[in-house]
Formats: structure tokens, C-alpha cells, sequence
């Protein structure tokens, strides 16, 4: 859901239709799926790799015998980049989850040298979580773009207040922007009026 909301925010910043890329997705309901009902346009949506097994990018490839090679994945990136639009590529699962048996999301975000952004939810262990993607991150010299705050508790205003604030203090890193908890995200996510007023006032500078 951050994706889709960043790709509205970036339509509206850039004047051009962003691509949002799912690289690896796995499931019986995809992502893509999701795109399309949050009215972004096909044409807009790129997958690399779709296994229908809900499981571990490793395992769900293995099972269905396909071989997730991130020089492959590497190569169809390239291509997506040299249409010079705002790109989103989307992860699945934490820096460590495993693409296959030898590589991780992290090596896949190395290979592709682009900056990240991070997504910090306001559940029980979310600052320990942050925390230890942030000093990785930094450890491997990648940059951040920024840290977006999503809350998905009701009634938790002042808690997400505090945690962003405390993370954004403890961090450095720049705060794009929050979303609120919503009873009914979908409906939010399928009107463009709606979304465009819930990133109204993030801050993004990657295409400053």
C-alpha cells in the first residue's frame, strides 16, 4: 500500500506515470493484482519472477522450478531504468530473505545500486526491526531515501507521533512521511482523490 501511494506521490511530483515493479512476488493473490486494483494501469506494473506458492521466494521457486538469477533480474531492471520514469521497485519480504539458495533482498538491492526506502509500522518490536535494517543498510554503504511511518493500529496516533519522531531523531534519517491507520484502506487506495490527499504532504527529494 506505501508503494502504491509513493507511486501517486511521485506521478504528481515528476508530471510523468511512474513504473511500479514487483521484481519477485509470491502467492495465490500477487501484488500486481493489487496494483491494478488501486486503478494504477497495467502498462504500469512490472513482475520478473511470480510463483503462486505463499512461501519464502526460495522455496516458492524451488517448488515450481524456477531458478531466481539475480544477474537475469539485473539485466530486466536495466531495461525498466532506461525509460528515465520514476521507478518503484517493491521487495518482498525483509534485507534477509532469501531469493534463492545463496542470495538475499540485500544482494539483490546492491546489485541494483538504487537508494531505499523504509517502511516502519507501529507494532511491538518495530523500533528493534528498524533499527537493525537501518545499521545494515549503512553498514553496506546503501543509501536511504527516507523512512515512511504506517500505522496500522486503531487508536494509536500519539504512539506513531512518538515512535517517528524517536526514530527520526535516532536514525538522522529524513521522514518522508505517515499514514494514518484507515478502517477501510482499499477504498482510500482505489480513489486517486483519496490518495493523493494521504501523501499530500510527504517529502520525497530523490527527484529534486
Amino acid at each position: 500500500m506505501i508503494s502504491v501511494l509513493l507511486y501517486e506521490y511521485l506521478r504528481d511530483l515528476t508530471n510523468q506515470e511512474p513504473l511500479l515493479v514487483k521484481p519477485i512476488q509470491t502467492g495465490p493473490f500477487p501484488d500486481t493484482d493489487f496494483y491494478q486494483a488501486c486503478h494504477i494501469e497495467k502498462q504500469n506494473i512490472v513482475h520478473f519472477y511470480s510463483m503462486s506458492l505463499e512461501a519464502s521466494p526460495h522455496i516458492a521457486s524451488r517448488k515450481e522450478h524456477q531458478w531466481i538469477d539475480l544477474l537475469v533480474l539485473k539485466e530486466k531492471a536495466n531495461v525498466v531504468l532506461k525509460k528515465n520514469r520514476p521507478t518503484i521497485f517493491e521487495l518482498a519480504g525483509g534485507l534477509l530473505s532469501p531469493i534463492n539458495d545463496s542470495q538475499t533482498m540485500l544482494d539483490m538491492i546492491k546489485l541494483l545500486q538504487l537508494p531505499v526506502i523504509l517502511v516502519a509500522d507501529n507494532y511491538l518490536g518495530a523500533i528493534n526491526h528498524t533499527l537493525l535494517t537501518t545499521s545494515l543498510l549503512q553498514s553496506e554503504s546503501i543509501p536511504i531515501a527516507g523512512l515512511v511511518f504506517n500505522s496500522s493500529k486503531a487508536n494509536e496516533k500519539n504512539d506513531m507521533e512518538d515512535l517517528s519522531q524517536w526514530m527520526t531523531d535516532k536514525t538522522g534519517i529524513t521522514q518522508i512521511g505517515k499514514l494514518p491507520y484507515l478502517e477501510d484502506l482499499t477504498h482510500w487506495l482505489k480513489s486517486r482523490t483519496k490518495k493523493r490527499e494521504l501523501s499530500k504532504e510527504w517529502h520525497l527529494n530523490v527527484y529534486k
